[in-house]
């Protein structure tokens, strides 16, 4: 991933336990921003305990959908996930882009 990054932290603005599809949909919307800025991200999971599927649909999985696999593993970074975020994050993406 080459140049400059955005990075968030996202249990210091959403919190431990992510559930809101609305916050995700916020989210992805600020990242797209970003992005179109020509800016990397960096989504820090760190301290993140669960996230439901809907919330991994709304924030990566719409992205994925739009834009391809490839955008978002050349732009995005996600970092700092435990098995079951990470988890829950592929099926939620999955969901998205099977649609």
């Amino acid at each position: 991933m080459k140049g400059p990054l955005i990075y968030y932290e996202i249990k210091d603005t959403y919190g431990t336990d992510l559930s809101s599809t609305k916050l995700a949909s916020e989210l992805r919307q600020s990242v797209l921003d970003d992005l179109d800025l020509g800016f990397n991200v960096e989504l820090d999971f760190k301290g993140v305990r669960s996230i439901s599927r809907g919330w991994g649909r709304n924030l990566i999985g719409l992205i994925a959908k739009e834009k391809g696999y490839s955008f978002v593993k050349d732009h995005i970074l996600l970092s700092n996930m435990s098995k079951s975020v990470r988890t829950t994050l592929l099926e939620g993406t999955e969901d998205a882009v099977a649609q």
